[in-house]
């Protein structure tokens, strides 16, 4: 089982590392030094907004949908088609409740328009999630593995004509990068479906419900639509709370996106890792296999990487800024390394608490998440009238602080977790040796370009020396046959 996990986890990360960088430092970046930061920022602040409902929208069903076809898929094919009715009856609850919340809070014009299009944005990629979420469940990994990253290689296209060809002669405007997202989803949800009819053991459809169907799915599905709103909300509201708290939130927004720009792309990553790992570990536990090597092999997969590129940018902040944007903060550079401090705890809480949900402790975990979130909004409340994007920044290092040291107890009190002194010691030994290293690039005046030519030799040659992940281990996955999930 670590190797059914390790060989789709590598086949993953390939995937993302060959098309969201370029997505992310391509195509967004650019966007946003096109249009300035101000316009970025209110596209910025909107589409965290939507991601604020994602519990209404999805209400657990994906999340119950992957965990129920990974405990039991003889069965799961009986409300799989109830499922994807209540979630097209969600999807117009989310889209009427959105829209009027927003107009409540002021959206107009081309805020109104950009909410519009992002809240249809957000209802078409749930509904690609919830399929994902039976593909997945099957451990059809390798399939789940391209739809994760179809979107963005669609808006690649997209919006790189857009920026680079003057094919409708005019300038490139936020409104088009909107647009071009929900081109894309919608194509990816016929990609979907043709997939879906022709590589998985459920048959697709859509069936009339009755309210005792719709209140005995949203019963099981309300813990997890607890969990992931709660999640959701003290993830994105930072944006959304610089906008409304400052008379010039869009700027600000438009700030503090620049340094979350690169914590955002290291969180998609935690997020590809905990969708295998949530059902894998399902699964598991419905089998009493031990678990704990899988949990200790996506920390350690997370983590090791992680390290460079804070250490990278804790030290070379002001070169990373100036190289990526032209308009620029004082801020901009100080954002980036607290948000980059704050993704260690981010890793922490993100396995951990797909663990503590694959093994149903969910009355736990929304009880955390609702306290995180509280924490969250009184942290941004404190500090963003006074710091602007730091404050925001603050207050996510804050919440991912207590949310980590929280999964982390839960962890081990429910399920008798201990941690690995001597494993986890070395990786320590290996996170003060690579930070070392760029310490003393930076200090004699070593260019960042060169300080990652020698970091990542180092980094190498420091993990089979401590031994974090040996080298015969590698040699032993990559002559392995993959699962039966897996592309031969």
């Amino acid at each position: 089982m670590q190797r059914h996990f390790a060989i789709n986890i590598i086949f993953l990360i390939t995937l993302n590392l060959i098309i969201k960088p370029f997505w992310i430092f391509g195509i967004d970046r650019t966007i946003q030094n096109t249009v300035g930061s101000e316009a970025y920022g209110i596209y910025f602040a909107i589409f965290n907004f939507t991601f604020l409902f994602n519990g209404i929208l999805d209400l657990g069903l994906s999340n119950y949908n992957s965990w129920s076809v990974a405990k039991r898929l003889e069965t799961a094919g009986i409300h799989f088609k109830k499922m994807a009715s209540l979630k097209l009856g969600l999807g117009l609850v989310y889209l009427i409740l959105t829209i009027i919340i927003g107009f409540l809070m002021g959206y107009k014009n081309v805020a109104f328009e950009l909410l519009l299009i992002l809240s249809g944005s957000q209802f078409l990629l749930s509904y690609v999630l919830f399929l994902r979420s039976s593909i997945a469940g099957q451990q059809l990994f390798w399939i789940d593995s391209i739809f994760s990253v179809l979107d963005r290689l669609l808006l690649i296209i997209i919006c790189g004509i857009l920026l680079w060809t003057p094919l409708l002669g005019s300038e490139f405007s936020i409104e088009m990068l909107a647009w071009g997202q929900l081109a894309a989803y919608g194509i990816v949800i016929l990609l979907a479906h043709i997939i879906f009819w022709n590589h998985t053991q459920l048959q697709f459809g859509f069936q009339a419900i009755g309210f005792p169907d719709i209140k005995n799915l949203m019963m099981k599905g309300l813990p997890f639509a607890a969990i992931i709103l709660f999640m959701s909300m003290y993830y994105r509201l930072d944006a959304v709370m610089l906008q409304k708290l400052l008379p010039d939130g869009n700027y600000w927004s438009g700030i503090y996106a620049q340094g979350y720009r690169i914590f955002d792309m290291l969180n998609n990553f935690t997020y590809l890792f905990t969708a295998i790992l949530f059902p894998l570990c399902t699964r598991m536990i419905s089998k009493n296999e031990n678990i704990w090597p899988v949990v200790q092999i996506a920390i350690k997969l997370l983590t090791i990487p992680a390290v460079l590129v804070i250490s990278l940018s804790v030290f070379y902040h002001h070169d990373i800024i100036a190289l990526l944007y032209h308009d620029i903060s004082p801020q901009s550079a100080i954002v980036l390394v607290i948000l980059l401090l704050a993704f260690p705890l981010l890793i922490f809480s993100s396995i951990f608490g797909t663990v503590l949900t694959a093994n149903g402790n969910l009355k736990d975990m929304v009880a955390l998440s609702v306290t995180c979130f509280i924490l969250n909004i009184l942290a941004n409340y404190v500090f963003i009238p006074e710091y602007q994007s730091i404050g925001a920044a603050s207050a996510t290092l804050i919440s991912q602080g207590f949310m980590a040291i929280g999964t982390l107890l839960l962890v081990m009190k429910k399920m008798s977790y201990r941690p690995s002194l001597q494993s986890n010691g070395k990786v320590i030994v290996l996170c003060v040796g690579v930070f070392l290293n760029s310490w003393i690039c930076a200090t004699q005046d070593i260019s960042l370009i060169l300080c990652v030519s020698i970091s990542l030799p180092f980094m190498v040659f420091a993990i089979l020396v401590l031994k974090i992940v040996e080298a015969k281990e590698i040699f032993a996955l990559l002559r392995s046959k993959t699962s039966t999930s897996y592309p031969e």
